[in-house]
């Protein structure tokens, strides 16, 4: 067994559950998605979300995507694994 390197990344909840297969037996519902990667300390991390669930901004400042708040309800920190 070896230890897996965690790395920080923002996520984010929707306000209405995003249904995938809908109508068939595979019909599943999800609302928690990966915004991005971050880096950064988890305190460091965890201000800027805070800062971005407070003034509610219309772009990400790092990466200057878009936000649609009338589609995400609250950004949160949590860790995942990297991707590649």
């Amino acid at each position: 067994m070896y230890n897996k390197k965690l790395y920080p990344v923002i996520c984010y909840i929707t306000r209405k559950p995003v249904v995938y297969n809908e109508g068939t037996k595979w019909e599943k519902t999800c609302n928690r998605f990966l915004w991005c990667y971050t880096y950064g300390t988890q305190e460091e991390v965890e201000a800027r979300i805070q800062k971005m669930n407070k003034e509610k901004p219309a772009f990400d400042d790092h990466s200057k995507r878009p936000i649609n708040w009338d589609e995400i309800d609250h950004f949160f920190y949590s860790e995942q694994e990297e991707m590649y």
